[in-house]
């Protein structure tokens, strides 16, 4: 894996990167996912709810409408800079079976990782492949530092954060995230 240096090889909001792992994909989020995701938003895991702290954009999308409306957020967010909101990519299924957004990544910041994911994968050794892959933003979308959420009762997502070097990122005068774990470059 390479080391962050704090000049990037590519822009990611000109190319997106794409990822591959044993079990998933990551390529970015695409309207023909819209029907796929609906089933990780529809049903919201306790993970995918707790992701929705200080998210603009809302959670729980109940009809392939909404799910639609939300995918088009994700891409103008995209086209606009703002983040990238990548469809995870079932190997075995073939289709999307949740998403993983990166955003924020000044220098000297740390960036926000989300990983919502169907219910049935929620466990650490789905997650724990899922933030193996997330190490790679380190280089490529140029993150200094990684934080992201799990609530207690998150066991597997926990486990798979501590195996992968999070440490707990408590409350601070400059940070009101309950629940975040953090992990530098």
């Amino acid at each position: 894996m390479k080391e962050y240096s704090g000049a990037l090889e590519y822009d990611p909001y000109d190319v997106c990167p794409e990822y591959q792992s044993a079990h998933f994909c990551l390529r970015l989020v695409t309207m023909d996912d819209a029907a796929g995701l609906l089933e990780c938003y529809k049903n919201a895991s306790i993970s995918v709810q707790a992701n929705a702290h200080n998210c603009t954009f809302g959670y729980g999308s109940q009809t392939l409408d909404e799910m639609r409306e939300c995918v088009k957020l994700w891409l103008d967010a995209y086209k606009g800079r703002g983040f990238i909101r990548f469809a995870i990519i079932s190997g075995v299924e073939e289709n999307p079976v949740g998403t993983v957004e990166i955003f924020g990544s000044a220098p000297g910041d740390f960036s926000i990782l989300r990983i919502d994911i169907e219910g049935s994968y929620e466990e650490k050794l789905p997650l724990d492949e899922l933030i193996k892959i997330a190490d790679s933003f380190f280089s490529d979308i140029g993150c200094a530092a990684i934080a992201t959420r799990a609530v207690p009762e998150a066991k597997g997502r926990l486990d798979a954060l501590r195996l992968n070097g999070y440490k707990p990122f408590p409350p601070s005068g400059d940070w009101d995230g309950e629940h975040y774990y953090i992990k530098y470059a």
